[in-house]
């Protein structure tokens, strides 16, 4: 089967293997279905309080962790363009990016730019948080 997009991928599975692991990192098991709730919780916490949508440019700067994937694909989910940087970069560089492409929203686990920034760990929490939450069950 083709997909046009990775989200749509990942909704496949997690609707016809939902059990199946979609991300492991040491300890950590992430299944499709639970990969999918994330994606879309995190897609409706960047649109209600952050305001993000279609072709909104977000950045992204983090060690390569689960979290750091599922604030990718959120964004990706919303339509909005994804920006990702590398986290070894100098602080100089990153600013320099930030005052370039002017970002609506960064997303890291260090601060770097002025403006709106949010920590990654602080909005992976608040998707953990809101497992049990309705509205973030169905978002679609």
């Amino acid at each position: 089967m083709l997909f046009n997009t990775l989200i749509e991928a990942i909704l496949f599975h997690a609707k016809n293997t939902p059990d199946k692991s979609a991300i492991v990192l040491k300890e950590q098991r992430i299944t499709y279905s639970e990969l999918a709730k994330q994606i879309k919780r995190t897609a409706l916490l960047l649109k209600e309080r952050y305001n993000i949508s279609a072709g909104d440019k977000v950045m992204i700067t983090s060690l390569s962790k689960p979290e750091y994937l599922v604030a990718f694909l959120g964004v990706q989910y919303l339509h909005g363009i994804t920006i990702p940087l590398d986290k070894v970069w100098l602080e100089d560089t990153v600013l320099k990016l930030c005052d370039f492409i002017k970002p609506k929203l960064v997303i890291s686990d260090m601060v770097h730019c002025v403006g709106n920034v949010i920590s990654l760990k602080k909005i992976y929490q608040e998707i953990v948080d809101s497992m049990s939450y309705a509205k973030y069950e169905n978002y679609e």
